[in-house]
């Protein structure tokens, strides 16, 4: 289900899960239960991020460039801040010390989990499907990676089907952009340190193979 009216027209519901298996045949997890949880069907354009009380339209893949060059402290601000300017103070996210509780409705990063589950998410069939859906390899009709073309961020949607030399690369959720352009942040810590946090989806600097 996608939210038609601004500001959150460019969320989409991600249906509940369990016992969601979690990374690959070599090594993965089964996560008991993902609760249900909207995610924007565009990276945050750099609009938004400038200006996180703007709630004006996107132009889907025509000159809106996604945020990028950030990091996840500045992430999780501009969640907040988007947050109380839009929603109030009392739907912030992330507490001082940068704890996410996820029961609030602010803007806030998908964990590890939901991000891949959002990604993979697949209408069909049990196996996961990645957001190049029917395409059997990820090419530069359906991505931004590295040596792609001209090694410079797209605008957000671009890969819409619509735009010259390029295919309907959306989930089956409508997410665009999980493969590559820029990489996108998660809420958890790195596997070996506090100080270091996941971000996934490959980026414009990234090999296709990545």
């Amino acid at each position: 289900m996608k939210i038609t009216t601004l500001p959150f027209r460019y969320m989409v519901l991600v249906p509940e899960v369990v016992n969601y298996k979690y990374g690959e045949n070599d090594y993965f997890e089964v996560v008991p239960e993902i609760a249900a949880f909207y995610m924007s069907i565009y990276e945050v354009p750099d609009f938004y991020f400038d200006q996180p009380n703007n709630v004006a339209e996107i132009d889907e893949g025509i000159k809106d460039l996604p945020a990028n060059d950030l990091n996840w402290q500045e992430a999780v601000e501009y969640c907040n801040e988007r947050t109380t300017l839009i929603m109030g103070d009392e739907h912030v996210a992330y507490n001082a010390s940068n704890i996410m509780n996820a029961n609030k409705a602010g803007f806030r990063l998908p964990t590890k989990y939901e991000w891949e589950y959002a990604a993979s998410y697949n209408t069909t069939d049990n196996e996961k499907k990645y957001s190049f859906r029917d395409f059997d390899f990820i090419d530069i009709t359906i991505a931004n990676y590295y040596n792609s073309g001209g090694n410079e961020i797209t605008n957000v949607g671009y890969f819409d089907g619509e735009h010259s030399d390029t295919q309907d690369a959306a989930s089956f959720l409508g997410i665009y952009d999980l493969n590559g352009n820029v990489m996108e942040w998660c809420n958890d810590a790195g596997e070996f340190s506090n100080n270091t946090r996941i971000c996934k989806g490959g980026g414009f600097t990234t090999a296709g193979s990545e």
